[in-house]
């Protein structure tokens, strides 16, 4: 399957995105029952899984066990002192065999579909994507009832799984610190619903949940979402005054007690909270926030290593291209230019801006000697190997 393929339409089929976004995001848990056993073996099968395990780092947090609602430290595994990744699997799996939940941490860092997956769903959603796998045994439940504090795709990829979302949320949109394990009161109305192989469902932050497997075994992907909210975007904007003299000023002297004294404390809040507002620029705002899920999000580059080793062997025939994918920006200030992207700023004289800017705007490949006139040959080998080596630019291989 194309990488473009990997994305929100192809998670939500049949239910279309507008749909999703208008009648279920942030709001509504969605279930989407396919009928298609195969349908997610493009990102993950249940035969993949040894392999995945065998490379993957088995200590914590790449690995977690948790059974009935209690996680499984570890160093309860280390029976021996000398501790292989051999011995170490080994013990997983008898864990698993007692009915512990497998939990691998952010199988997307280190495994390229899932890779490919949220890569995309991050550009579409502005989101930063986590994907956590879950193999659970027969008969078995790892976590209690509890709510996220980040919505989720829960990705079925082979087994089944009963799942009960109790309606309404416990907490409305509950940001960073808020989600766990919470009590659930006995004539609380919910939703059971099974997931099979090849079905999904999402399920909003705040919304009360718990899973279990019966006879048939588990394995589940969950994709979780963690955006910006109002809230921190806020939060920012009046952190970016409270640094200020005027704000670290404490509170007048018995205002609790003294009514005049009180009224002159709702002056002077009234005062400050009026120059935060005037000062204030939502567009700026949005613009610091969309550098922030930019940051987020990868730009694929499979030759990275000998780019960098490469920059100083590059020759008048080498072709270069943008890098694909890659979120950047481009600035003047004095007499610099600077490239922004992937959360560093590269910072040129103004004399080059031209050359930059040809470089930056680019659709296609191009050679060093197609670059504006403003450099001689010399200065156009540096200024193309700084952005080969940075990461902005790469290699068109012979």
């Amino acid at each position: 399957m194309a990488l473009r393929d990997l994305n929100l339409e192809w998670l939500l089929k049949p239910v279309s995105v507008d749909q999703f976004l208008a009648d279920y995001w942030e709001s509504e848990p969605l279930i989407i029952s396919r009928n298609e056993v195969g349908f997610f073996n493009e990102i993950l099968s249940y035969d993949q899984l040894p392999s995945v395990l065998e490379a993957t780092s088995l200590s914590a947090p790449n690995v977690r066990l948790v059974k009935q609602g209690v996680q499984i430290p570890q160093q309860e595994l280390r029976t021996n002192v000398l501790v292989t990744p051999g011995i170490m699997l080994e013990a997983l799996y008898d864990e698993y065999s007692k009915g512990a939940t497998v939990i691998i941490q952010a199988l997307h860092e280190r495994y390229q579909p899932l890779r490919d997956l949220c890569r995309a769903l991050s550009v579409q959603l502005s989101a930063s994507l986590q994907a956590n796998v879950y193999m659970t045994p027969a008969n078995s439940c790892g976590f209690d009832a509890h709510i996220d504090d980040h919505d989720v795709f829960v990705v079925q990829v082979s087994g089944r799984k009963k799942w009960t979302v109790f309606d309404e949320p416990v907490e409305f949109l509950p940001v960073q610190g808020q989600g766990g394990k919470r009590e659930v009161e006995a004539d609380r109305s919910k939703t059971t619903f099974e997931l099979r192989q090849g079905d999904c469902c999402y399920i909003p932050r705040g919304w009360l949940h718990a899973a279990e497997t019966d006879e048939s075994p588990s394995v589940h992907v969950t994709i979780g979402v963690h955006t910006l909210t109002w809230q921190s975007v806020i939060t920012q904007a009046i952190m970016a005054h409270a640094s200020k003299p005027a704000y670290r000023k404490s509170l007048p002297p018995g205002f609790a007690r003294d009514s005049a004294t009180r009224e002159k404390a709702v002056a002077e809040l009234n005062q400050l909270l009026e120059t935060v507002l005037a000062s204030v620029d939502p567009e700026q705002l949005v613009d610091e926030a969309t550098d922030i899920v930019e940051r987020c999000q990868e730009s694929p580059c499979p030759r990275r290593l000998s780019h960098i080793d490469d920059s100083e062997r590059i020759s008048e025939n080498t072709m270069f291209y943008r890098r694909p994918g890659l979120s950047a920006k481009l600035g003047t200030a004095g007499q610099s230019v600077a490239v922004q992207f992937l959360g560093k700023e590269i910072i040129f004289p103004s004399k080059v801006e031209n050359d930059i800017r040809y470089v930056f705007e680019h659709k296609d490949k191009f050679s060093i000697s197609e670059l504006p006139d403003g450099l001689d040959l010399d200065g156009r080998y540096v200024l193309v190997a700084r952005l080969l080596k940075e990461g902005f630019l790469c290699i068109e291989p012979t």
